[in-house]
């Protein structure tokens, strides 16, 4: 049981170091969990513990999980949405979900802030700020230079700044909702052994 004993505790070494930012009270109750688990494994027979311990991989690797964990819980706790945010692009690296999350994210939050802006413009530009159509037919949206484009029509006047606050400021709420649902989403059941 000796050879059996250095095995678990060489891991057990690096997993703590490589668990050295979670709170002191999860490490502990990780390893302790772990150790249990990998004392019952190493009363079967050699192959059983060897096995678990492919399984769990890496302890640097195995580890991740539990700092991913964590960090998602820290996000979620602080209802941050620049942290969600922060949290989304550090996952996007890991998982194509994550990185498609990430990008609608990033897609929703510039669609709100462009909104936003433009309305924050149209005053000092109310010529070229605004919902236009185009006798060509469709619609712009935005900033234009009206001397490039034949026919165009300004529909919305004053009404345009409103209108957009409004709008980008749903959009930026709603987004933000949706944040926290698909962050929450990326946390992974812990299954400690």
């Amino acid at each position: 049981m000796n050879g059996k004993r250095k095995v678990i505790e060489s891991y057990l070494r690096r997993l703590r170091l490589a668990l050295g930012t979670l709170p002191v009270e999860e490490r502990q109750e990780i390893c302790r969990e772990l150790e249990s688990h990998l004392d019952e494994r190493a009363g079967e027979s050699d192959t059983a513990l060897q096995s678990c311990l492919a399984e769990l991989g890496e302890p640097e690797t195995y580890a991740r999980a539990f700092h991913d964990d964590y960090e998602l819980s820290v996000a979620l706790a602080s209802g941050s949405t620049a942290r969600l945010f922060a949290q989304s692009l550090r996952l996007a690296g890991r998982s194509i979900w994550a990185a498609a999350g990430f990008l609608f994210f990033l897609s929703l939050f510039a669609i709100s802030g462009g909104l936003m802006a433009v309305a924050m413009i149209k005053p000092f530009f109310p010529q070229q700020v605004g919902l236009w159509l185009p006798t060509s037919g469709g619609f712009i949206f935005g900033f234009v230079d009206t001397t490039s484009i034949a026919g165009v029509q300004e529909i919305m006047g004053w009404w345009f700044i409103p209108v957009a606050l409004v709008s980008g400021f749903v959009l930026w709420i709603l987004a933000s909702r949706l944040l926290e649902k698909f962050v929450a989403s990326l946390r992974k059941p812990r299954d400690d052994g």
